[in-house]
């Protein structure tokens, strides 16, 4: 074997190693997200926050997000790679639940200790995704792509519903105990853990060999605004803040309102977690076969049937089949929402779009639940008054987006995209994003019908 050839031996088995790491550390993410993150709304409940603070506990660190991602090709140019701007980013997720851990040890009640750690959670987790991406695109760019990720994303949505089902369990049994605060205090260590796993993974894998050039961050921001149809965006973004007026108060709603246990809480969530894990394995095909407008039409009527079905649900059944269909559906609109951003996207300028884009929701995001709100503590307005009103919104953003839908043309055929869970919400399940740097194009175009 000549020197060339041995280096590139060692090079590709050094790729493989941080390949099958990577599947450990995206199981040690999912348990940081099953653990702690998906409870840190019930543990604000339980802290005594109103209304109007979830409002902002629940959307601000969006907005901060959404405008952090836009940093990501910068800041990693700045550190001089990708794996160092995970590192970095990992790191303050790991710090901010230190801060987590202090408060439900200390038992504090104001709002701005809260807020500030989750608003470095979400925003250091945003920055890096983007980077995270490129990375792994450069670690598989030597294997079957779709194949390998489909294995990552598998086991990590295994460990999260195995995570948030034992988070449940400890909820409950401290709950029965008069323990809460030390049951979330226990969760909360648990994934500061998982996170610290995590980063140790990270720090063991190969890092980027590839050289990251200075992106003229401002002038491809321009070029992203004149070349992307913003319609799609927008509109999107309008569904989003018809949807945050209802979403940061169903889990006031079940725990303080319907006084369900932390249990039927956890088992209420789960369901519409499997729901769908179950169906979004299905949206691609049935996309290829109908249309993306179709997909977008019927989830997105099963988005605007959801709070209504919560509104008049006569009891924990009912409640039950309204998470699977709220499961369902919200799929569907990731699925599709993501795929029209691809098509209003310049090619030249993907991802500045896409963080724009990312940018206008969080910001939509932040008004519909500061409103939402307001209609509860100033208005006066019951939480099921809240829910018509979100679905009466949501319905009005969807009819404009499906009639916008019909005149834009997808400039590929629909991607296999690469998806990870960010997040649990109590009435959609996990939250999935795309990275970017993994979808895998496939030849020809199509029309979005």
């Amino acid at each position: 074997m000549t020197g060339t050839s041995a280096v590139e031996a060692s090079s590709a088995a050094a790729r493989r190693r941080a390949r099958a790491l990577s599947v450990g550390e995206g199981m040690l993410q999912a348990c940081m997200v099953g653990f702690s993150e998906s409870y840190l709304g019930a543990f604000a409940v339980q802290l005594g926050h109103g209304d109007a603070a979830l409002a902002l506990l629940t959307t601000l660190p969006l907005f901060v997000g959404g405008f952090a991602q836009i940093l990501s090709g910068p800041c990693a140019s700045l550190l001089g790679s990708y794996k160092r701007l995970v590192l970095v980013g990992a790191a303050a997720q790991t710090l901010s639940h230190l801060a987590f851990i202090a408060i439900a040890h200390t038992g504090d009640t104001r709002l701005w200790p809260l807020l500030v750690a989750k608003i470095l959670f979400w925003g250091s987790g945003s920055l890096i995704t983007p980077a995270w991406g490129a990375w792994m695109g450069e670690l598989t760019e030597d294997t079957r792509q779709a194949r390998y990720f489909a294995w990552r994303s598998g086991a990590a949505q295994l460990a999260l519903l195995a995570s948030f089902s034992a988070a449940g369990v400890v909820l409950h049994g401290g709950e029965a105990r008069g323990t809460t605060l030390a049951a979330f205090a226990l969760l909360l260590s648990l994934g500061f853990l998982s996170r610290l796993l995590s980063l140790g993974v990270f720090a063991l894998q190969l890092g980027d060999t590839h050289p990251i050039p200075w992106r003229g961050l401002g002038t491809r921001m321009r070029l992203a605004v004149r070349s992307g149809s913003w319609r799609i965006p927008i509109f999107m973004g309008a569904l989003m803040f018809g949807a945050q007026l209802s979403v940061p108060f169903f889990t006031p709603y079940m725990l303080r309102v319907l006084r369900l246990d932390f249990g039927a809480f956890a088992v209420l969530t789960a369901t519409a977690i499997g729901a769908k894990m179950i169906v979004f394995p299905l949206y691609h095909p049935i996309a290829e076969r109908v249309g993306l407008r179709s997909v977008l039409l019927f989830a997105g009527m099963g988005a605007v049937a959801t709070p209504v079905a919560w509104a008049f649900a006569p009891g924990y059944g009912a409640l039950l089949a309204a998470q699977v269909l709220s499961g369902a559906a919200w799929g569907g609109v990731e699925f599709a929402s993501f795929q029209l951003l691809l098509g209003a996207a310049g090619r030249e300028c993907r991802g500045e779009f896409l963080s724009l884009a990312n940018a206008l929701s969080g910001t939509l995001q932040l008004a519909g639940a500061v409103i939402g709100g307001g209609l509860l503590t100033q208005l006066d307005l019951e939480y099921q008054q809240v829910f018509l009103v979100s679905s009466a919104f949501r319905a009005a953003a969807l009819l404009v987006l499906v009639l916008s839908v019909r005149a834009i043309e997808i400039p590929m055929r629909l991607p296999r995209l690469i998806w990870r869970a960010r997040t649990v919400r109590p009435t959609t399940g996990a939250v999935r994003e795309p990275v970017l740097q993994e979808l895998i194009p496939e030849e020809g175009g199509r029309e979005a019908r």
